[in-house]
């Protein structure tokens, strides 16, 4: 029988550790709570946990989270702004010697498409190094390699969904998705019914002919689904519940609300990165353009992405046209 080995043992004695140290403080809280017994100046983590799975199914919860992500995500840069900048005039009161030439360069086109980058490329020296200040500290060594993956199909004439636009960037896990059906009021019922049928939170409203679905989740960042909820995969889930069919149903079948690739044949992990990613972060359909839709793929060091470039395309083969757009080596 194989032992574990000292870096294992040490990892699960690590983890171990954490677990004691939460229960810990949330049995001080707890006396604490009691102790005190006035839930208005402290409340216990029981109550504070049952209030929170209140909210969840409340939806003007999700809309004061993302308002209050959004100004803690403006406070976050104005801070690291403010800081980078009086760190380096800091350095040159200080008369610190320096070998080389220091610059601190901001863009805001990361998530999209480099476009400052490019200006700033056309108009200034490259750096020869630099670094990035936007992960854990004190540095990351490892990083997974990347797939942007385009998936297309004709547009269906006359069918359930007149049309989707959902996502701008590829790397965002959409929050709120919403489409356009061909249909009424009996539509509208049953697309609510299969969404509680899903648990899901989704809402409709009917224009004459024309069925609005609403579904809402929890926006994120792609490398981190499972800390998201992709309100796309539930729209898409509620539309394979009502009978869509071509692209949409095949996006259904073989992403839906999954983010580790595993209906897509591509699921893998190795222990220093970890497991596969794949967002759902952009879908569009219209009669003019047809079925466009995004995969942003995140996969270990260890994956060979053209198998599994190959697998992926085998997948989707029965609605759905894909096709790589980029590919990033892993490195570490």
């Amino acid at each position: 029988m194989k032992r574990p080995s000292n870096q294992g043992l040490q990892r699960q004695n690590h983890w171990l550790a954490r677990v004691a140290s939460v229960l810990f403080w949330l049995l001080v809280w707890q006396a604490a709570a009691m102790a005190l017994h006035q839930p208005l100046l402290l409340s216990s983590p029981l109550r504070v946990a049952e209030r929170l799975f209140a909210l969840l199914g409340e939806r003007a919860f999700y809309a004061a989270l993302g308002y209050s992500l959004r100004r803690i995500a403006l406070g976050f840069f104005a801070g690291f702004l403010l800081g980078a900048l009086l760190a380096m005039l800091a350095v040159k009161e200080a008369g610190i010697p320096l070998n080389r030439e220091v610059r601190l360069i901001l863009g805001c086109s990361e998530e999209t498409s480099w476009d400052d980058m490019a200006y700033y490329k056309a108009h200034c020296d490259m750096p020869r190094t630099g670094f990035s200040p936007d992960a854990s500290y004190p540095i990351i060594n490892t990083e997974k390699g990347m797939l942007l993956v385009s998936l297309r199909s004709p547009y269906e004439k006359n069918g359930l969904v007149r049309s989707i636009r959902v996502g701008e960037r590829h790397n965002v896990v959409p929050g709120e998705a919403s489409a356009e059906l061909n249909g009424g009021e009996e539509l509208a019922a049953k697309a609510l019914e299969a969404a509680k049928k899903l648990g899901f939170e989704a809402d409709t409203a009917v224009n004459g002919d024309t069925v609005r679905l609403h579904t809402l989740g929890a926006t994120g960042h792609a490398a981190y689904p499972e800390a998201a909820k992709n309100a796309l995969g539930e729209l898409l889930l509620i539309l394979k519940e009502l009978g869509v069919t071509g692209g949409l149903r095949t996006l259904a079948d073989t992403v839906g609300m999954e983010y580790d690739g595993l209906s897509l044949g591509i699921r893998c992990q190795d222990e220093t990165s970890g497991p596969l990613t794949c967002n759902l972060g952009i879908l569009h359909y219209d009669e003019e353009n047809g079925l466009y839709a995004t995969l942003d793929i995140r996969y270990p060091i260890l994956c060979d992405h053209k198998a599994l470039s190959a697998a992926l395309t085998a997948a989707v083969s029965d609605g759905l046209t894909a096709t790589i757009d980029s590919q990033k080596e892993p490195h570490h």
